[in-house]
C-alpha cells in the first residue's frame, strides 16, 4: 500500500544526504523498498515538461579511427568480405571483434536498384494446362555483405 507521507519522508531524507541503509533503519522499511521509492520518484523529480528526458550521448566506437580506411577498402574492392576487412584492421592495430565490423559494413553497403531489376512476367507460367499450373513463390534474398 502506498503511503505518500512515507514516500515524501524517504525522498526528503535521501535529498539531505542520508544513505539508504540509515533511512531503512530509521523508518523500518527494507533497503530494497527504499530504493524502489527513490527510483519511482526520481523521474518525477528530475524532469520537467520543458526539460524532458534526454537521449543517451553517443559514445565513441572502437571502429571510429578506422572508418576512413574501411571506406578506402570498399572503394578499391567493392566485393571485399567482412572477414577480410577485419583481418586488415587487425594488422593496423584494431582490437575489437568482427561483429562490430560486420555491423558497420551492413550499414554502409547499399544495393543499387539497377542491380536488382526483374519483372513479374519473368516468373509466371502461362503455357501449362489449368490442372498443371504451378504456383510458386519467388523469394529474393539480398545479402548485404
Amino acid at each position: 500500500m502506498k503511503d505518500e507521507n512515507l514516500e515524501n519522508t524517504v525522498v526528503t531524507l535521501h535529498g539531505q544526504g542520508w544513505p539508504i541503509r540509515k533511512i531503512s533503519r530509521e523508518i523500518g522499511l527494507s533497503r530494497k523498498r527504499i530504493q524502489r521509492i527513490l527510483v519511482s520518484k526520481s523521474v518525477l523529480r528530475d524532469t520537467t515538461p520543458e526539460q524532458g528526458i534526454g537521449s543517451k550521448s553517443k559514445r565513441p566506437s572502437k571502429l571510429d579511427p578506422y572508418k576512413e580506411y574501411i571506406a578506402e577498402l570498399l572503394g578499391k574492392y567493392s566485393d571485399i568480405t567482412g572477414q577480410r576487412v577485419y583481418e586488415l584492421l587487425k594488422e593496423k592495430g584494431f582490437d575489437g571483434k568482427i561483429t562490430i565490423v560486420r555491423g558497420y559494413l551492413n550499414s554502409v553497403r547499399v544495393v543499387a536498384e539497377s542491380d536488382v531489376s526483374f519483372s513479374v512476367a519473368d516468373f509466371t507460367v502461362n503455357n501449362l494446362p489449368v490442372g498443371e499450373q504451378i504456383f510458386f513463390q519467388v523469394n529474393i534474398i539480398m545479402y548485404y555483405y
